[in-house]
C-alpha cells in the first residue's frame, strides 16, 4: 500500500514495479498545486484500482483544476475519501464535483471547507445527493452559502438518507435556511450550523424537531449565533423528552447574557443523555461548571442508574443518595455497569 506525496515519487515507484492497485493516498496538501498540475494528480487517480484518499487542500486548483480532477474521479470510481478543500472554488468547480458526485458509488467523504461555492454550487452538491448512496460526510463550511443553498441541501439531505454529518459552519443560511435543515436533521447524526446568523426561529424550530420521537440527531452546534432567550428556552424545554442527543454547542451568542440560561441547568437535573452542553466559553464560569457536572455523571453512566432499578438500588446503598459520591462511584468503579447497554 502506497503513499503518494509528489509525481517524482509516484513515478519512481512505477518504475520500481509497485503496483497501482497499492496505492491507497494520494496527498498533495497546501500550495504544491496549481490548476496545470491537475493532469498529474488525475492521471495518478485514473489508475489506482483500490479505494483512495485524495487530500488536495490548500492549493490552488480553482475551477479549471477542479473540472480536470472530477474528470478524472468519474472515470475511476474509486475515490472514497476527497479533500479539496481551500482551493479557489467557485460555482463551475462545484459543478463538476456534483457530477462525479451523483454517480459515484465508493465516496464516502467530501469536504470543500473555504471555497466559495455560494448556493449556485451548494444546489448542485444537493441535487447530485438525490442519486448517491454512499456519502456519508459532507463538510460546506466557510462558503457563502445562504437561506437558498441551505433549503437545496436539507431537501438534497432528505432524499439521500445515508448522511451521517454535515457541517455548514461559517456561511449564512439564517433562521429559514435553519429551519428546512431542522427538518432533514433528523435523518442526520451529526450536524454544524455555528456561525450562520441562526435566532430564535431557527433555535425553536430544530426544537420543535428534537422533542418528536424517532430523532436520531445527536451532535447539534449552534455557536456564535443569534439565539436569545425564546430560542433558548425552547431548546431546553426540547430536552426534557429527547434521548439522543449527545452534545449542545451554545456558546458566543446572545444567550450569554440572558438569565434563560439558567433553564438548562435546570433540565440537566433530568436528563441522562447528554454528554456536553455548552454555553458559556469559560469552563470555569460556575454555570458551565454545573452544566459539566451532570454532563458527566452522564458519561460515566447515570443514564444505566435511572433505567435499571437493580443498579440504582445498589448505587444508592453504596453512596447514600450523595451525588458526589455518585459521581465518583460512576466514574471510578465501572465494574458496577458492566451491563450497560
Amino acid at each position: 500500500m502506497l503513499s503518494v506525496n509528489s509525481k517524482e515519487e509516484a513515478l519512481s515507484k512505477m518504475a520500481a514495479g509497485a503496483s497501482h492497485s497499492a496505492v491507497c493516498k494520494i496527498s498533495f496538501p497546501w500550495k504544491q498545486l496549481s490548476s496545470s498540475k491537475a493532469k498529474d494528480i488525475s492521471q495518478m487517480i485514473r489508475v489506482g484500482t483500490n479505494p483512495i484518499q485524495v487530500n488536495l487542500v490548500g492549493n490552488d486548483l480553482a475551477d479549471e483544476g477542479t473540472e480536470i480532477v472530477a474528470e478524472s474521479l468519474e472515470e475511476n470510481d474509486k475515490v472514497d475519501e476527497l479533500n479539496i478543500s481551500c482551493n479557489r472554488i467557485s460555482v463551475k468547480g462545484a459543478t463538476a464535483l456534483s457530477k462525479f458526485v451523483r454517480t459515484s458509488r465508493t465516496i464516502r467523504e467530501l469536504s470543500l471547507f473555504g471555497n466559495k461555492i455560494r448556493d449556485g454550487g451548494a444546489i448542485a452538491i444537493a441535487t447530485s445527493l438525490r442519486y448517491n448512496t454512499s456519502l456519508q460526510v459532507l463538510n460546506l463550511s466557510c462558503n457563502h452559502i445562504s437561506c437558498e443553498g441551505a433549503i437545496a441541501l436539507a431537501k438534497g439531505i432528505y432524499a439521500h438518507r445515508s448522511l451521517v454529518r454535515v457541517d455548514l459552519s461559517g456561511n449564512s443560511i439564517g433562521d429559514e435556511g435553519a429551519s428546512a435543515l431542522a427538518t432533514a436533521c433528523t435523518l442526520l447524526d451529526d450536524l454544524t450550523l455555528s456561525r450562520n446568523h441562526v435566532g430564535d426561529l431557527g433555535a425553536m424550530a430544530f426544537a420543535s424537531v428534537l422533542s418528536r420521537e424517532g430523532c436520531r440527531l445527536q451532535h447539534l452546534r449552534l455557536a456564535g449565533n443569534d439565539v436569545g432567550p425564546t430560542g433558548a428556552r425552547a431548546l431546553s424545554l426540547s430536552l426534557k423528552c429527547n434521548k439522543t442527543l449527545l452534545t449542545l454547542d451554545l456558546r458566543f451568542s446572545e444567550l450569554l447574557y440572558s438569565t434563560a440560561r439558567e433553564g438548562f441547568l435546570e433540565v440537566m437535573h433530568g436528563n441522562t443523555t447528554l454528554t456536553s452542553c455548552q454555553l458559556v466559553q469559560s469552563m470555569s464560569h460556575r454555570l458551565q461548571s454545573e452544566l459539566n457536572y451532570f454532563a458527566n455523571l452522564n458519561k460515566a453512566g447515570r443514564q444505566i442508574a435511572r433505567s435499571r432499578v437493580d443498579l440504582l438500588v445498589l448505587v444508592l446503598g453504596r453512596v447514600n443518595d450523595d451525588p458526589t459520591l455518585m459521581y465518583g462511584l460512576l466514574s471510578e468503579s465501572p465494574h458496577v455497569w458492566a451491563a450497560r447497554k
